[in-house]
């Protein structure tokens, strides 16, 4: 295509980030920038025929399974599926910890780190080496810009479990995999005839409400205690600048920190909750995506148009050392033109050419009663067993907790309390 070949230009454009907040992109310099740049600054009308970026994928050698737990977990467990580059190498033992489960992690290196990462194995505590399966992937040259979705799928396609729960590395799960299990199975029990390859059980998330920080909440009533207090808040939503990120699209947090049982949830416009779901059934992440950006609520908004539910885990939740100032801190969009491409992309597929970032879901009549579709009257809940997927383990209507091979994991789990009482901190 001749229009492709032009050259770009050495000007500064201004854009709008999914946040809302104004930034400065340079095509020919491939730069971003939150500071405006002196001089003048174009101000593009996007349309549908806007040129793709012309920057080349990082070139990548993924290593699957370079580093293998050196224990046997049950199949039926739930993975923490984790993506990070090696400076942040310093949190997998706090999540080997904290989740006393199984990790999938796939970690960006540069091929000048690998004696840094054997260093790093070799001095692993033993629940790392316990839990985790390592997956590297060396890049040829320093990136620019993250790749965030093409690590998060390199992760997720190690998980070798029946469940995959997608979260940052940076994120603390507040409960080890024993509880998120418990509250699971809790939820699918509630479920009418669940087809669990299109269900979704999510996660609020939180943070610090002010540049200070303190004890952090080891249990929901901890949680509602710091939260409740309006003249003295001490946590928030996750990312309160943007807060339909991470906050219920049909509750309110008062709401939540108030109920007790699983909800079904109508989805919302920029919703991109952490999330467990059955392994495999979640299509692969967008890996156009890189560095910050809607990398996650397209991801969400496709499983969304395609029909998958969102049920909303009522007593477990995560939590992110960030502060209001930290939060909104993060680089520019490395390509300013792929969020429109990608929403675009998306509602051709259901017969629409006008899909945006943050009004696909109020303005469509076909994600409006997907939508609706996915708020189950909790009068349909089905009162027989059934059975999950692969597995064939029986569910009573009550709480299950998961069978488990090693009789003294069994024990221990069958004596876990309610989890709101817990204290536990391609290429």
């Amino acid at each position: 295509n001749a229009v492709d070949e032009v050259q770009p230009k050495n000007e500064w454009i201004e854009y709008i980030s999914p946040d809302g907040l104004k930034y400065y992109h340079n095509p020919l310099l491939e730069t971003s920038t939150w500071e405006k740049p002196s001089g003048s600054v174009v101000v593009p009308q996007l349309s549908k025929d806007n040129k793709r970026s012309s920057k080349v994928p990082l070139e990548i050698e993924i290593h699957r399974n370079y580093y293998t737990s050196i224990s046997r977990h049950a199949s039926d467990g739930i993975t923490l599926a984790l993506q990070m580059d090696l400076k942040r190498k310093g949190c997998l033992q706090r999540h080997a910890e904290r989740w006393n489960g199984p990790l999938s992690v796939s970690m960006l290196i540069l091929q000048s780190q690998w004696g840094e990462l054997k260093e790093f194995i070799a001095s692993m505590h033993h629940n790392l080496k316990q839990h985790m399966n390592l997956h590297v992937a060396v890049a040829f040259s320093k990136w620019s810009h993250y790749p965030i979705n093409r690590m998060r799928n390199f992760a997720m396609e190690g998980v070798d479990t029946q469940w995959t729960f997608v979260i940052d590395s940076d994120e603390d799960t507040m409960f080890d995999m024993a509880t998120y299990s418990i509250e699971l199975h809790r939820a699918i029990s509630k479920l009418s005839a669940p087809d669990l390859s299109k269900s979704v059980f999510v996660i609020t998330s939180w943070q610090w409400a002010t540049e200070s920080r303190g004890n952090y909440p080891g249990s929901k009533q901890s949680l509602r205690d710091m939260y409740s207090n309006k003249d003295h808040r001490l946590i928030d939503v996750k990312a309160p600048h943007f807060p339909k990120a991470y906050k219920p699209p049909t509750l309110s947090l008062d709401q939540w920190l108030l109920n007790t049982q699983t909800q079904p949830i109508g989805f919302g416009d920029c919703y991109e909750p952490y999330f467990i779901a059955v392994t495999g059934a979640v299509p692969e992440f967008d890996p156009r995506f890189i560095g910050w950006g809607a990398n996650k609520a397209i991801q969400t908004l496709t499983m969304a148009s395609n029909g998958f539910r969102f049920f909303l885990l009522p007593n477990v939740f995560s939590f992110v050392s960030d502060t209001p100032r930290i939060s909104s801190s993060h680089s520019p969009p490395a390509d300013p033109s792929l969020f429109e491409r990608a929403f675009k992309e998306l509602g051709k597929q259901h017969g629409c050419d006008s899909c945006t970032i943050d009004n696909c879901v109020q303005n469509c009549p076909w994600m409006v009663k997907v939508s609706k579709a996915a708020l189950v009257s909790s009068d349909e809940t089905k009162k027989t067993e059934f059975e999950l997927p692969k597995l064939g383990i029986k569910v009573a209507p009550a709480i299950t907790p998961i069978k488990s091979e090693n009789a003294s994991t069994k024990n221990k789990q069958n004596a876990m309390p309610d989890a709101s009482l817990l204290h536990t901190q391609k290429m």
